[in-house]
């Protein structure tokens, strides 16, 4: 397995993209600038909330009470029918809550759903806490032992007994209430975070547009770090020095489906591009454009493909671990331009502050 961060073709690449995006910036912004900013900072804000993250987030509440409605539906009848129902109810759901990550902001980030539901799986908890009895000492539970990785090993593992069904069913529940409360806070019309960015009511969570503009920035940022360095990098054995690994033992299948991947990239995507099935939609490449054209051809390229990388993948990503697969390599080098040109390029030309160094990520 080549050690793909030292490969001088992926360094140069990356490098050039990120040069002739500085240039850009420097020659666009000669040019003749926009007479208000400010006011299509607005209208993108209220693009995003109203077109893409409150319709994304009843969409995500809806797979939730999906997935409930076919936990039930497993209790009632354990068969392997009901099983595969409530498996492809559960990738469905994961979907929808990666195309929705990138508006985990305000509220919603401090409100802890991604810690909550994407924590890491507690085995040794998990083997114990199926036996909760009801929805009060599931709430009492950590977030390691009733979370999408728990939820993941009790469908994908061995075939789930009478116990293990009735444990799923009570915390699919707890997680459609979850999601149900994120929608409301993107919710255009009352919610805290869509009503505000939307522009239907003055009191959010943000000091002024150029904030939650900011926010939305820093998240794409961080999911694209994550997505490289911990969704990509243990499937070719690369870390941040480029040395070869051993996969890691508890690495789980189910978690990294090629439709996760391909979900996450279209939402990093139609957070930057704006809703797709909606005309005249904006997302943060418009804010970009103003400033530079060039830059934000180069991010739009980036993105779209990084997601045509990933559609590329094998559908189950266990069975080419460890395997020198031209798919895998070309789907990480397209994560690593994405995390660049989103770090470095969308960054310098919004003049955004991180708040961290651009190799972390927290």
């Amino acid at each position: 397995m080549p050690a793909l961060l030292s490969r001088p073709g992926v360094v140069l690449l990356v490098a050039v993209a990120l040069v002739a995006g500085l240039i850009a910036v420097a020659c666009d912004r000669a040019g003749d600038a926009p007479a208000d900013r400010a006011t299509l900072r607005r209208q993108v804000l209220a693009s995003l909330a109203r077109d893409l993250a409150a319709p994304r987030a009843r969409a995500l509440a809806g797979s939730a009470a999906a997935f409930t409605a076919s936990c039930d539906d497993l209790v009632e009848n354990e068969d392997v029918t009901r099983l595969e129902a409530a498996r492809s109810a559960w990738r469905a759901l994961r979907a929808d809550w990666r195309r929705f990550e990138p508006f985990l902001i305000g509220p919603a980030a401090t409100g802890l759903f991604a810690e909550r539901l994407d924590a890491k799986l507690d085995a040794a908890g998990l083997r114990t806490a199926i036996t909760a009895a009801d929805a009060d000492a599931v709430a009492r539970l950590g977030a390691g032992t009733k979370g999408f990785a728990a939820q993941s090993r009790l469908l994908f593992g061995e075939e789930p007994g009478a116990d293990e069904c009735r444990f799923l069913a009570l915390v699919a529940r707890e997680t459609e209430a979850e999601l149900r409360a994120l929608a409301a806070l993107w919710d255009a019309k009352d919610g805290a975070l869509g009503a505000a960015l939307a522009g239907s009511r003055s009191d959010g969570p943000f000091a002024d547009d150029v904030e939650a503009r900011d926010a939305l920035v820093k998240q794409a940022v961080v999911l694209a770090i994550r997505l490289r360095d911990q969704g990509l990098a243990p499937l070719v054995g690369a870390t941040s020095g480029g040395v070869v690994r051993r996969f890691p033992s508890d690495f789980d299948p189910a978690r990294r489906h090629r439709a996760d991947l391909v979900a996450s990239y279209e939402g990093l995507r139609d957070l930057m591009r704006g809703a797709p099935d909606v005309e005249g939609a904006r997302g943060l490449l418009a804010l970009v454009e103003v400033a530079s054209p060039r830059v934000a051809a180069a991010v739009r390229g980036a993105l779209d493909r990084a997601v045509s990388r990933m559609e590329a993948l094998p559908e189950d990503l266990s069975a080419a671990m460890g395997q020198e697969d031209p798919a895998l390599t070309a789907a990480y080098d397209a994560s690593t331009l994405v995390k660049a040109q989103l770090g470095t390029s969308v960054v310098g030309v919004l003049e955004t502050t991180l708040g961290f160094a651009l190799a972390d990520g927290d």
